[in-house]
């Protein structure tokens, strides 16, 4: 279901997030969608969600072959939060 290499994983941990918590963000059952876009050729989405340590975070992903491939995450920021938290 999710496509993790040295690469994303990598970027997120940057950040100070693991998959678990990107993860977690993208099944939020109560996540919100952000705007998407194109990018070198594929669409990419964000969504705001919790993560494991309820932490609410931004996380864009690419759909590639039927998996989901996390590729950045990001403290939410305050507007974000308030929007998730409607």
């Amino acid at each position: 279901m999710f496509d993790w290499d040295g690469a994303n994983l990598e970027h997120i941990g940057k950040h100070g997030f693991t998959a678990d918590d990107a993860e977690a963000v993208i099944l939020d059952p109560r996540r919100v969608r952000v705007d998407t876009y194109n990018a070198r050729g594929e669409r990419r989405y964000g969504v705001i969600g919790q993560s494991v340590g309820g932490d609410i975070l931004h996380v864009v992903f690419v759909m590639r072959g039927g998996n989901i491939r996390p590729f950045h995450c990001r403290r939410a920021t305050s507007a974000e939060k308030r929007r998730y938290r409607q």
